[in-house]
């Protein structure tokens, strides 16, 4: 239905006070403009010097930092385990063991899905408040991938890190109580 000539619809306002410049629409709001999935009117990003600053400095170099301890943790945990000085000393060949118990695997699977958590939205980061093109209207092509780089993907692996904390829990608890076992 079309709006009377001296009524303003609440989309019409909220376009108004977005190209005023007083605040930002979010990416492809789907609650307040149902019919626009596609992200086929022009939308921008938060562009001030705080969002910049947080999302295209330090968000990546606290990314980074989490990927490469994420990676190291999971070397650690997967490597094989050290021969003892002596059996070294003695140049007896043993079968090496893989550290590879269900507290390690379960902690393996935590440093991968905290490792994800970080890298999903790193590109968007980069792209967007690194190289300054949060400016600009967000291109039709990064609309969806943007929200599911920086809002889905790394929620889910966030729930499933929270949840794989929940399973180590349990897992020690029951691995320290008799009256579980």
């Amino acid at each position: 239905m079309a709006a009377a000539d001296g009524d303003v619809s609440p989309v019409a306002t909220a376009w108004a006070a977005a190209v005023d410049g007083s605040w930002r629409l979010p990416l492809c709001n789907a609650t307040q403009f149902p019919d626009m999935y596609n992200c086929s009117r022009p939308e921008t990003l938060p562009t001030s010097p705080i969002f910049v600053h947080i999302y295209g400095v330090i968000s990546p170099a606290v990314i980074l930092f989490t990927i490469v301890t994420n990676i190291l943790v999971s070397a650690v945990l997967l490597r094989p385990s050290m021969r003892s000085a002596t059996t070294a000393m003695r140049g007896i060949s043993r079968r090496h063991r893989m550290m590879r118990s269900a507290t390690n695997m379960i902690l393996v699977a935590m440093a991968q899905s905290d490792l994800l958590t970080g890298l999903w939205p790193l590109p968007c980061f980069f792209y967007f408040y690194t190289l300054q093109h949060a400016v600009d209207y967000v291109p039709h092509a990064w609309c969806f991938v943007y929200h599911c780089l920086t809002d889905y993907l790394p929620t889910i692996c966030h729930t499933a890190s929270i949840w794989l904390t929940v399973a180590l829990a349990v897992h020690r608890c029951a691995a320290d109580s008799p009256v579980l076992i």
